[in-house]
């Protein structure tokens, strides 16, 4: 349009009507139109690169940002955080850092009660997981033989319920080689032994660390730092971070223990 108008200005009689001063202005304005022109232009293409990069970090179902290193395949476990010296279990009830579930309760289940937001005197934070076994041998029992299993426990697993049985799940679980402990506090209402271990969940698609790390931790009334030693263990796919596990004959006559701050560490 601006070029049309120019050459109007050159070669029609509009040129012999006005003034050289005016002929200026005419320029100044086409000038601008075409500045304005170009700076549309560029801006619709930086406009474009904007929405193409956009595109290419939201998911398509969700619309929500998608972060590929926490992208897990099918056959492989996802990496843990591995830039982070600690990775929480349990920190609080709420933490959006906390990682695996409680979900795989053993032996005489019906014997269990947990509770994952107790605030009576934690370690820290706010909560605690206050775990009572009753030592009564209630259904339901899981056991390979005739009840009462005279025993208890639970694992935290990734996701929930996930035994390693199942070929749908083979990806699950974390990557935790980057840790070589796991660290938690834990108390008991009276002196007690109760026993604490990773991995071991030996399935077809379970724990790489088939035998579990374990101790069997002396619980008093205060507070106490417990370690489970993960040097040298396969832990490139574990679906069981986590596990307590206690009996009739340790305690007869049930107990109360307190767990808190339950964590992988790298020293």
């Amino acid at each position: 349009m601006y070029l049309a108008i120019l050459s109007a200005i050159q070669h029609s009689e509009f040129e012999k009507r006005f003034s050289a001063k005016l002929r200026t202005v005419a320029g100044l304005i086409l000038a601008a139109v075409n500045v304005a022109i170009v700076a549309g232009c560029a801006s619709e293409t930086q406009s474009s690169a904007l929405l193409a990069s956009k595109t290419q970090i939201l998911s398509p179902v969700t619309n929500t940002i998608q972060f590929p290193v926490l992208i897990a395949s099918k056959t492989q476990a996802p990496s843990a955080a591995t830039t982070k010296t600690k990775f929480y279990i349990y920190q609080d009830t709420s933490s959006p850092n906390n990682h695996y579930k409680p979900t795989g309760y053993m032996g005489d289940v019906g014997d269990i009660q947990m509770n994952e937001a107790f605030e009576d005197n934690p370690h820290s934070g706010k909560t605690s997981i206050q775990v009572v076994y009753q030592a009564q041998g209630n259904s339901p029992n899981i056991c390979e033989y005739s009840p009462p299993c005279k025993w208890a426990g639970v694992y935290w697993q990734q996701p929930r319920g996930n035994w390693g049985t199942d070929k749908g799940l083979q990806g699950e679980g974390f990557d935790l080689s980057s840790y070589n402990r796991l660290v938690f506090w834990a108390k008991a209402e009276k002196n007690t032994k109760i026993e604490f271990k990773v991995g071991g969940i030996n399935k077809p698609y379970g724990d790489s660390l088939t035998d579990p790390r374990s101790i069997k931790a002396n619980l008093t009334q205060g507070w106490q730092k417990f370690e489970i030693d993960l040097k040298e263990a396969d832990l490139k796919h574990i679906i069981g971070g986590f596990a307590w596990a206690t009996n009739q004959n340790d305690n007869p006559n049930g107990v109360t223990f307190y767990l808190d701050d339950i964590r992988f560490e790298k020293k």
